[in-house]
């Protein structure tokens, strides 16, 4: 049986939008790190679409366990908000 799993960069800890996220939010950048992990997860294990992830904001704050998440994954531009929904630019 394959296991779903996650490729990470060793730079991510230390990309600018990391921090931007980390100041945006008031949290360490580990945190922010451990985030991105359970997003993108989540994504991988429920086979999502990353040009249409159907959920909402909201579902995805949930998802990191952090309000505002969502908002600014958007502002550091890791998550895209069209007309057609919500996507992860550069998932696969």
């Amino acid at each position: 049986m394959r296991r779903p799993w996650i490729k990470i960069e060793v730079s991510t800890p230390d990309k600018p939008e990391v921090c931007a996220i980390a100041t945006r939010l008031r949290i360490d950048p580990d945190a922010v790190v451990g985030k991105l992990v359970r997003l993108w997860a989540w994504a991988e294990s429920n086979r999502i679409q990353p040009n249409d992830l159907g959920v909402t904001k909201e579902f995805l704050d949930k998802v990191c366990g952090r309000k505002g998440f969502t908002e600014a994954l958007l502002q550091a531009g890791w998550l895209i908000e069209g007309p057609e929904g919500l996507s992860l630019p550069n998932f696969e």
